[in-house]
């Protein structure tokens, strides 16, 4: 597989944090963590496919992906390539005005979001493209066709930090009173920026710092250091955001 990653332009990079070039010359099973951040991906050449237990679920074209909380086998077919645009954490929701907590856990054809006519002249451009800086540049274009709100939610940015801060081990309700907000309009705030409940967001980033540590002498200590005070309900949340359990992930040569 050969990927390569570009910086957005300096009008952009508030909403996007990077594109995402992927290329494969024969048939790759890509195990792919959650993340944080929702991501639009263009598929140029090929097909790429979901696997779910036994079943293949085939991707539209281009689809919009919302925040997960599991991990994801992404099956590339051979001579397959693809663009993923990846937005920041507050990014998506400058270019959609739908509700983006609908999407958490999902993936579906942008064209429930954004007219079919113009996603189509994208893809026609794409395919006269003559590098990867030009189809680039076309999706750059695109994008800014349909950024409608330019303005950052400066109290959701700061929960953001805070949350990513604390590596998720922080308390919701303590942080909307930090913050100055009653909790049920924090909430609802926050899901409408970022596509998810601060609960979950949080859960998210505690789980990937996680899986970001080195190899730790004790899983329990892991457990209990992350504000986990059951190991088998660290155990279960652990399986499903990585697939293996928390032994078999660090004794696994895994690269993510």
């Amino acid at each position: 597989m050969i990927s390569k990653i570009y910086t957005p332009s300096k009008e952009l990079s508030p909403f996007i944090q990077s594109f995402r070039i992927i290329q494969t010359h024969h048939d790759l099973v890509n195990r792919v963590l959650p993340n944080s951040n929702f991501a639009i991906v263009f598929t140029l050449k090929g097909q790429i496919s979901y696997l779910d237990n036994k079943n293949v679920i085939h991707l539209p074209s281009v689809i919009i992906s919302g925040l997960r909380k599991s991990v994801r086998n992404i099956n590339y077919q051979k001579n397959s390539k693809s663009i993923i645009v990846l937005f920041t954490e507050m990014g998506i929701s400058s270019f959609l005005k739908d509700p983006l907590y609908e999407l958490f856990q999902q993936s579906v054809s942008l064209d429930h979001f954004i007219n079919k006519d113009k996603i189509h002249r994208v893809e026609e451009n794409l395919n006269s493209a003559k590098s990867d800086l030009e189809s680039i540049k076309m999706i750059e274009d695109f994008l800014l066709s349909i950024l409608y709100r330019k303005h950052t939610d400066l109290l959701i940015q700061k929960s953001i930090s805070e949350i990513c801060a604390a590596k998720g081990n922080i308390k919701i309700r303590e942080l909307s009173q930090k913050l100055f907000i009653s909790i049920d309009a924090f909430e609802k705030r926050f899901r409408k920026t970022v596509g998810s409940t601060p609960k979950q967001f949080s859960s998210l980033i505690r789980l990937k710092s996680i899986t970001q540590t080195e190899k730790p002498e004790s899983i329990i200590d892991l457990a209990l250091e992350n504000g986990f005070y059951d190991q088998a309900h660290f155990n279960k949340e652990f399986k499903i955001f990585t697939g293996l359990t928390p032994t078999e992930f660090y004794t696994s040569e895994n690269i993510w």
